[in-house]
């Protein structure tokens, strides 16, 4: 069942989410952070991924942190030039849970895709303390670089609207980007991306793996042919749903 839940952050702020629970004791967690990030939300409704997790032990906490849509404007503006900032809320999120008895704060991991994937990356990148895997799909790993590459950046209105979303301030862009803080991912980390994705470009997600390791920091990869941002081959799917639970089984027991 997904449990709507609610907490307050350390900034005394009203936050919401669900939480979906296996059947028997639940120890392990994913945080299943949504894309966006600017409006879209999570909902309490059946996703075939989350009920899969469950089905192996595995609870699921989706947190609509600020910038998620349905919440009001504050609520929702809150993201912008703050992509980092808001993952606070996703780590309020699970202390809570674990407050409350229902997981063991030392067995949690994060996965999430597009802004999801990012959020994977740099939540790991700021409380490595607190989850034993990170996993992204089709995230975003170079901020600067949406600037000049990409469909957001070539499209009408595409330049301002990424100003709006996050800013101007380039020391900025620098500080957000997982890219320019990789030597500081130090948990299990497994980044699964399209090779024809121009909405979190494919080339940034290379970059990125190439610092990795460069850095000497072991990571796993699963680059798919033929495939954007989303995997629409049904083989595709199922292939890299199998890879991403039996990480997650490896790194939560």
């Amino acid at each position: 069942k997904n449990e709507p839940r609610s907490f307050t952050t350390i900034d005394n702020d009203q936050i919401y989410g669900y939480l979906t629970k296996p059947k028997g004791e639940v120890k392990k967690l994913v945080a299943y952070v949504h894309g966006g990030p600017h409006g879209p939300r999570d909902y309490d409704g059946f996703d075939p991924f989350e009920q899969y997790l469950a089905s192996k032990g595995i609870a699921v906490l989706k947190v609509n942190f600020r910038g998620s849509g349905g919440y009001g404007r504050s609520y929702g503006t809150y993201i912008r030039g703050n992509w980092d900032g808001v993952l606070h809320d996703i780590f309020d999120g699970i202390e809570y849970v674990s407050d409350q008895g229902l997981i063991d704060i030392n067995r949690v991991c994060i996965y999430g895709g597009s802004y999801g994937g990012y959020a994977a990356t740099q939540s790991a990148i700021m409380r490595p303390d607190l989850f034993k895997c990170s996993v992204s799909d089709v995230g975003v790993y170079h901020i600067p670089n949406l600037f000049k590459n990409g469909d957001i950046q070539a499209s009408r209105g595409g330049q301002k609207q990424l100003e709006i979303r996050l800013g101007t301030d380039e020391d900025r862009h620098i500080e957000m980007s997982p890219y320019f803080s990789a030597e500081k991912l130090t948990v299990p980390f497994f980044m699964l991306h399209g090779e024809n994705d121009i909405r979190a470009p494919y080339e940034d997600a290379v970059l990125f793996s190439k610092k990795l390791n460069k850095l000497g920091i072991k990571h796993k990869s699963l680059f798919i042919e033929k495939e954007g941002h989303g995997y629409f081959d049904e083989e595709v799917r199922y292939e890299s749903n199998m890879q991403l639970i039996n990480f997650f089984k490896e790194h939560l027991n």
